[in-house]
């Protein structure tokens, strides 16, 4: 059969690319390798209660705003339940002897800080300044902003250059910079705008998906079905056929071949080079995807707590060792037995007095390589005691910042290997291709490509988080069937 798009892989930005793809009328088709759809957006369930793996806490859901936006346009939105953070503090950082609680709002930001740090308000200000006006003139993210209104001078400094030079005050650099593990990139590397926008989407407002009764991704399943869209699972994608420089289909992995116009490739794009021919794709481009550097991954854990005296302050928590928050990256902390340095950890309640707990830990994948040419499922018997002595340290380290008198149950854990079995990233990545100063334009990535009719998205084009990653399929399916037409369509479904 033919289809007039295919869409490869049903994270965030397949869903979200092949809903709206199949709203425009498009017959689609999305692949996805893995037994289940969902990507990181696929939960799991241990002692009777679901976790999610990767979606924790999500931002600008609020109505108006831009994530709101578009999966309101998808029709995603009406379909989840949604459990606002609370506004006067959504985010609680514990930075050694430093605590702070992160509100929503940017005003509400300036005025804590203001009062915590009186002789900083030149700095302060210039800080929220700065990061509304790259906010207001990123397109996309600002749904009315023209592509040519990018915020350059956001663009051309490290977010640690930049507060070296409106601060002096080691304590407040800390807390401006605590969020950098919602996209893996040190204070040191990331580009001033990608902090900006990340910290904006959540300062904006903030929520946690209750996925008790209907998952993030069973809605995104529930819309593509909708709107006509088709999704297979198992159907791993080994080639990506072209003729005459135009795609023509894509071959699986039993054999079948199926055809289409347009192809939207949404994984890491290193996998691409695999599936694209030698001659499809340039030579020049081929070498300078392959050797973009990736993000850091992540070991995982998820408990049961019980025992609490009072429900904790903030459910959600970046806990530091002290204000260092850069160390945490190139740490080994599994070949040497250490604790964690940084955890950003994320409770709810389950019910009968208990609060489910995931705490997450950054991880180089090179400590794992013994394993890595084992499987989910199949993995030696040293592979499980590295894993889960690495999950009880990261559970101490969290216990021992408001959890002492609790009772804290490891249910279940995974590492970076178990990331690159379920999502096909090279090493495991949390984020996809790693966006530093050094590495700013190689790793600028267009969501079109020089064969006619492949596109791509996904957490390594625009943004990593959802926000980035749903910004990146509008991108891509802008590119497809034109920017302001599909602007003007997500303008009109939700005004």
């Amino acid at each position: 059969m033919q289809y007039d798009a295919i869409v490869v892989g049903s994270g965030v930005a397949g869903m979200t690319a092949a809903v709206t793809l199949s709203r425009e009328g498009r017959s689609t088709l999305v692949l996805e390798q893995a037994s289940h759809p969902g990507g990181l957006m696929q939960t799991f369930v241990r002692g009777g209660v679901r976790f999610p793996t990767g979606v924790h806490l999500v931002g600008s859901l609020g109505e108006g705003e831009v994530l709101w936006r578009y999966l309101k346009y998808a029709g995603v939105l009406d379909r989840l339940r949604l459990v606002r953070m609370d506004p006067s503090g959504f985010l609680r950082l514990k930075l050694g002897q430093t605590d702070f609680v992160m509100p929503c709002g940017r005003e509400t930001l300036r005025e804590r800080l203001l009062e915590r740090f009186p002789a900083e308000a030149g700095g302060i200000d210039r800080f929220m300044s700065d990061m509304a006006s790259t906010a207001k003139d990123f397109a996309l993210y600002n749904i009315e902003a023209r592509p040519d209104m990018l915020p350059l001078a956001a663009m051309q400094h490290s977010l640690k250059e930049y507060l070296d030079c409106i601060t002096d005050c080691a304590e407040l650099r800390a807390i401006l910079t605590a969020l950098n593990p919602f996209y893996g990139v040190g204070p040191g590397e990331c580009p001033l705008y990608a902090h900006f926008l990340v910290l904006d989407s959540f300062l904006s407002s903030a929520w946690r998906i209750d996925e008790s009764d209907v998952t993030f991704v069973q809605a995104f399943e529930d819309a593509l079905a909708q709107f006509g869209g088709e999704i297979r699972s198992g159907a791993l994608v080994t080639a990506v056929e072209t003729a005459g420089g135009e795609v023509a289909a894509v071959r699986l992995a039993d054999g079948e071949r199926i055809e289409a116009c347009t192809i939207l490739f949404t994984g890491h794009p290193k996998q691409l080079l695999q599936l694209c021919s030698d001659g499809a794709l340039r030579p020049a481009y081929r070498n300078r995807v392959s050797g973009l550097e990736d993000t850091i991954s992540f070991c995982g854990v998820a408990a049961i707590v019980e025992g609490l005296d009072r429900p904790p302050q903030c459910c959600n928590s970046f806990i530091y060792a002290d204000l260092d928050t850069e160390r945490q990256y190139g740490l080994h902390t599994i070949a040497n037995s250490l604790p964690p340095h940084g955890v950003f950890s994320s409770m709810w309640p389950v019910g009968d007095g208990r609060h489910a707990l995931m705490a997450l830990a950054t991880s180089d994948y090179s400590e794992w390589e013994a394993w890595t040419s084992s499987r989910t499922g199949a993995r030696p018997g040293d592979y499980e005691d590295v894993k889960r002595a690495a999950a009880e340290r990261i559970l101490a380290f969290v216990k021992s910042n408001g959890l002492e008198s609790a009772r804290v149950r490891l249910v279940d854990c995974f590492s970076p290997l178990t990331l690159r079995d379920y999502t096909l990233t090279p090493s495991g990545s949390a984020y996809g291709v790693k966006k530093t100063m050094g590495a700013l334009s190689a790793a600028r990535i267009s969501a079109v490509t020089r064969v006619k009719g492949l596109y791509l998205a996904g957490q390594s084009m625009v943004l990593p988080g959802v926000v980035g990653t749903v910004i990146s399929s509008i991108d891509a399916c802008g590119a497809i069937m034109g920017h302001e037409r599909l602007i003007a369509r997500v303008l009109e479904a939700t005004s």
